[in-house]
């Protein structure tokens, strides 16, 4: 009787909740991997969380029970954790795959600035401009040379302490969020610009047409370049098909 196909899954994206899924219906013995405990619903495979050391630990982790391959479907921007995941792989000899989903593209109506940080994003601002950026409170000190007149940042959870810049504030609020909600928080706060990292994907692309239907400029931060000389695939299909290939 042949083995079952042995997975490591590097979770973070949402496309990591579906490739468990098919994965695991199509026989295959799956684990998965997070470098810090997830805000989505839990996967549907036994889930290690290598939170304090995410370098030595996720490399630990793949050394502790070779798998036959690895899906990394990390989060887009989480470049270190996928440098360690790749690396790792070279060193233990496994067949290695990123999942990334596609950046979003700038349509008619669309008025994008590329840019390659949000301390990048923060000098392009004008002097009068009212922003609003979901790229979580870990990014708070990035934003400390702010020269706006309002900084709207939406978090997650709702903080025990207030933020440490006067004109910041904080917006506690979990997605999905539809276009009249993105639409309303913007003209509700007469945002002028957002600043907002290029994850792709269709459930939070609102906010970008909520902002093109309101005139509002955006300033898209770049996504990490996928790792050099590995194989990459944009779909749930794809990885499935190469994680289950003889």
């Amino acid at each position: 009787m042949m083995r079952r196909r042995k997975l490591a899954l590097l979770a973070g994206a949402r496309e990591a909740h579906a490739l468990a899924s098919v994965l695991v219906a199509a026989g295959a013995e799956v684990r998965a991997c997070l470098s810090e405990p997830s805000r989505l619903a839990p996967l549907p495979v036994p889930t290690h969380v290598a939170s304090a050391e995410p370098a030595d630990g996720l490399s630990a982790w793949l050394a502790a029970d070779v798998p036959d391959r690895v899906i990394d479907a990390g989060h887009p921007f989480d470049a270190g954790v996928t440098a360690v995941a790749q690396q790792a792989c070279k060193t233990l000899g496994i067949p290695y795959l990123r999942l990334l989903r596609p950046a979003w593209q700038a349509q008619t109506g669309d008025c994008w600035t590329g840019v390659g940080s949000i301390p990048e994003a923060v000098a392009a601002l004008p002097p009068e401009a009212r922003v609003f950026a979901n790229t979580g409170r870990a990014t708070v000190d990035d934003w400390r040379d702010f020269e706006g007149t309002a900084l709207i940042l939406r978090i997650m959870e709702t903080p025990a302490t207030p933020p440490p810049f006067t004109f910041m504030t904080y917006l506690p609020a979990s997605p999905p969020f539809t276009l009249e909600d993105e639409r309303a928080m913007l003209r509700d706060n007469a945002i002028t610009h957002l600043v907002c990292r290029n994850t792709g994907g269709v459930e939070s692309r609102a906010k970008l047409e909520a902002a093109r239907s309101l005139g509002c400029q955006v300033l898209m931060i770049a996504r990490p370049a996928a790792p050099p000389g590995a194989p990459v695939v944009a779909s749930v299909a794809e990885a499935r098909d190469w994680a289950l290939a003889p």
